[in-house]
């Protein structure tokens, strides 16, 4: 299968929103689930427009936008068997993961306040000098920048390289924390937004609370850490635990040839004579299969070291379908319904 093939057009044809607009077994969710469709796509369009963003800090990720933000709502159908989505999960459930896959890398992308915070901040500073170790060609590059007698050919490229550097440690640093700032970010902008009120409920915590999970340790995903099992938003139970799972192994199956994994990306240096734009030519993945079968990728490697970062990237998918399938039998009896399906 390809991305094209894949991808819907827009939220209103994903299998999720498709749930949404059939009946429930009772009239108070079948109600709220109307309501639900009316919302969220305003709602998500925040998120995706704020994706748009995303090539100004982190130009690695041309297509990190909304294609894969509808990619991730999509994969969350394959993830789970098709009696969990049409017969076990409630609209409350099925609207937080929509909002997940939408929101969830939304913390990629501070405005200029939140970026020039971060950058004076000690986390910051701290993790930008551990980095220097990392690229020895920085130093060199400010010591040609601040000599009085370095030619001016190799004063711009010295500028460029320490430029680049700046650029690229500050984005590395978002990325890492990005989840974070993404859970921020959702009680900042939604939290006292109505539309997202459930009865007396509101799901800007829960929703909060799953952005800030899809870069935890998976053996963080517990009842003990807040995903509750039965988390009550208004009159309705919430297993956030599941949707957690969900929205983590949605997002690390978005492996194609449309997106570029931070793990892929790592292997290409700033200073590698292999250019980011070139890495555009480069991208391995041709094809694959999502099902309860197998999960499946067609890469033809042109580089070992592209071939190798696959490798491992695949291990990394492997360790993380075997922790969800882990968590979800580990569920307490009552919640035994909830299953993955790969």
């Amino acid at each position: 299968m390809s991305a094209g093939d894949f991808t819907p057009s827009c939220l209103e044809q994903t299998r999720l929103m498709a749930r949404l607009k059939q009946p429930f077994t009772d009239p108070g969710s079948t109600e709220l689930a109307a309501k639900l469709v009316q919302v969220l796509p305003g709602i998500c369009k925040i998120a995706a427009d704020r994706m748009k963003l995303m090539p100004a800090l982190h130009g690695e990720f041309t297509l990190h936008d909304e294609v894969h933000l509808l990619r991730v709502t999509e994969l969350m159908a394959k993830v789970m068997p098709e009696r969990v989505l049409s017969n076990v999960l409630n609209p409350v459930e099925i609207a937080l993961l929509i909002l997940s896959a939408y929101f969830h890398d939304s913390g990629m992308i501070p405005d200029t306040k939140e970026a020039e915070r971060t950058r004076q901040s000690g986390e910051y500073q701290l993790a930008r000098q551990n980095w220097l170790v990392e690229f020895a060609g920085f130093s060199d590059a400010l010591r040609l920048v601040e000599h009085k007698d370095t030619a001016a050919v190799d004063r711009d490229r010295a500028k460029r390289i320490v430029a680049e550097f700046e650029q690229a440690v500050f984005a590395r640093f978002v990325r890492d924390k990005h989840a974070e700032f993404s859970a921020n970010f959702v009680k900042q902008l939604l939290g006292e937004d109505d539309r997202l009120r459930i009865g007396t409920g509101h799901l800007s915590d829960s929703l909060a609370l799953l952005c800030g999970s899809h870069n935890l340790p998976p053996e963080s995903i517990t009842d003990a850490q807040r995903f509750h099992y039965d988390k009550a938003v208004g009159t309705f139970a919430v297993n956030l635990a599941y949707l957690a799972t969900v929205l983590r192994l949605a997002d690390i199956l978005d492996f194609d040839r449309e997106r570029t994994p931070d793990e892929l990306y790592r292997c290409i240096s700033f200073t590698n004579t292999i250019s980011i734009q070139e890495w555009e030519k480069h991208r391995q993945v041709e094809g694959w299969k999502i099902d309860r079968d197998a999960v499946r990728f067609e890469c033809a490697c042109e580089r070992p070291e592209y071939e190798h970062a696959i490798r491992r990237f695949l291990r990394f998918i492997d360790d993380e379908l075997a922790a969800a399938h882990d968590l979800v039998r580990r569920f307490p009896a009552p919640f035994t319904q909830y299953a993955i399906d790969l």
